[in-house]
């Protein structure tokens, strides 16, 4: 299948100033359906508990602020979000249990890894499910020979956890991180 149209069919933010940082998470939720991208989401209505962890953690924003659109902007427009489960599922404590072993989640990976080539991942997984998008997508992201961190997912860490396992993947990229920091 031509990389377009395996890309078509994918949730996947791609940052206006994107440098080679990509965090690949587990999947959605709530609905998000083919074509509807999370981020855009998340940028309108601040109702995603990761998108909002990992901003605040890192930039030190808050809710008090019930306007932060330009700030969440200048965070992410750095970054490549993808989830490698992109079914939606309808509850975010629903599972995607087999999903993860769709055959069309790899080569879906590997277009988007080989289209953006991404100085490093940083992978977000679940502990309770033995982190299977980490099981899944690390052979694949190491196939390619870009280096990759697992982490637990930033949902249900502290901001202290997130902010040090996001500077954990930049330091693994190489790259500097060009947005401001807490």
């Amino acid at each position: 299948m031509p990389l377009e149209q395996l890309l078509g069919k994918t949730q996947i933010w791609v940052g206006t100033e994107y440098y080679g940082l990509m965090i690949l998470g587990e999947g959605t939720y709530g609905g998000i359906t083919e074509g509807t991208l999370c981020m855009d989401y998340y940028l309108l209505t601040d109702r995603d508990d990761t998108f909002r962890k990992i901003c605040n953690a890192v930039t030190g924003l808050t809710r008090i602020n019930p306007d932060l659109t330009k700030e969440r902007r200048d965070f992410w427009k750095y970054l490549l979000c993808y989830n490698f489960v992109f079914q939606s599922r309808a509850w975010s404590n629903v599972r995607p249990g087999n999903k993860f072993r769709d055959p069309a989640n790899v080569p879906m990976l590997k277009a988007v890894l080989e289209r953006y080539r991404p100085a490093a991942v940083w992978i977000l997984g679940n502990a309770k499910d033995g982190d299977c998008t980490a099981r899944y997508a690390k052979p694949v992201i190491a196939a390619a020979g870009i280096p990759c961190l697992a982490s637990r997912h930033p949902a249900r860490q502290s901001y202290q956890y997130v902010k040090a396992e996001f500077e954990a993947f930049v330091a693994l990229s190489g790259l500097p991180w060009k947005g401001s920091l807490a």
